[in-house]
């Protein structure tokens, strides 16, 4: 008896330090970096280590642990597998909504992206919100810069007709803000939602299977965006003839990256029939730097994602031009920099990120 009892004791510590070891060798030699990522997230780096500052160090290690741990994207891969094959339930419903045709979304853990739809929204963000706004545009005036805030709106916000239900005609926090300035601030918000909202009639402006615009969409967003900033300064737009449009299709997408959808999509491709010659001086995606010496006028533009396929249009445009990702303005920018003008962009799901911004 007491053998048996001894035996089990042993396998249940033998099963209980494999389970320790085995994804820390799965991690140390690499296994998984080459399996198809679900989180959108790329494989991290090991961290340098600095003795001299041990808090930081071990920050950056258990980061890189949490994202790397053994078997982990083996275990979300099956978990998703036996969601979407065995229970016929979408598998992550909080990260990914699977629409109609085709179509997928952004779930509520970007930014409760969704319960600004159904109309959660609060003066008092508004307010803050404005005032903000307000504080750069003074900013800016007061040095001869001109300032322009674009939202590029939430993909479900254009194609809301493709969700797997249907949302109730509310004010989003994106209606109350344009309105509060229109009464409120000298600020100059250039409006995305309807030129994209008339324009889908014809055209496909987002990605089936990505949060994202395709290039087309961010043309057309471009040339408003211009159109909008000539009523200011003499600047010449880009037009659809100056480029070779073609189609091709693609595995692509944030959305079916996170829950193992390998399908492909219609991809949009714009190439410049003569491009300019235009000179890299950073190409670092927090601050990119762009010269276009047969252009003219110079351009801060503090961003995120969205802006990646507005970025080749602007670098036909300016003379020179900067994209800062940030959404907070930062004095020491303009003043090492001295641009004519200062876009802030930002998506519509992330508005709100705003109110706590500060002007430095």
């Amino acid at each position: 008896m007491n053998n048996i009892y001894n035996i089990k004791n042993k396998l249940f510590i033998a099963v209980f330090l494999l389970l320790l070891i085995v994804p820390n060798l799965v991690l140390i030699f690499g296994v998984e970096s080459k399996i198809g990522d679900n989180e959108n997230l790329k494989f991290k780096k090991f961290p340098k280590i600095d003795i001299k500052k041990p808090t930081q160090s071990l920050s950056s290690f258990k980061s890189y642990y949490l994202g790397n741990f053994g078997l982990k994207k083996t275990t979300v891969n099956q978990y998703i597998n036996f969601k979407e094959t065995v229970l016929k339930e979408e598998p992550l419903p909080n990260y990914n909504l699977t629409g109609k045709d085709g179509w997928y979304f952004l779930g509520n853990h970007y930014n409760n992206v969704f319960y600004d739809s159904f109309g959660m929204t609060g003066d008092n963000k508004t307010k803050e919100i404005i005032n903000y706004l307000n504080r750069i545009n003074q900013y800016l005036n007061s040095k001869n810069i001109k300032f322009y805030v674009i939202f590029p709106p939430n993909k479900h916000s254009i194609y809301s007709e493709y969700l797997p239900f249907q949302l109730e005609k509310k004010e989003t926090l994106y209606n109350h803000l344009k309105r509060e300035l229109e009464k409120n601030s000298t600020a100059q918000l250039i409006d995305l939602h309807s030129v994209l909202l008339k324009e889908k009639k014809e055209n496909q402006l987002y990605y089936k299977t990505d949060s994202h615009w395709n290039d087309l969409g961010a043309f057309i967003a471009y040339q408003h965006i211009i159109d909008y900033i000539k009523k200011d300064i003499s600047i010449q737009k880009l037009e659809l003839k100056d480029y070779k449009v073609s189609t091709d299709f693609k595995v692509l997408g944030d959305n079916t990256q996170m829950v193992n959808i390998k399908e492909k999509t219609e991809v949009i491709n714009f190439e410049k029939k003569t491009p300019s010659k235009i000179e890299v001086l950073s190409d670092d995606q927090k601050f990119l730097h762009f010269k276009n010496e047969s252009k003219d006028y110079k351009l801060i533009l503090y961003r995120d994602s969205f802006s990646n396929a507005l970025i080749p249009f602007f670098n036909e445009t300016f003379e020179d031009a900067i994209y800062i990702r940030n959404f907070k303005i930062n004095k020491k920018d303009i003043e090492n920099n001295n641009p004519d003008i200062v876009i802030l962009e930002l998506v519509e799901r992330n508005i709100n990120y705003l109110s706590k911004a500060d002007l430095k």
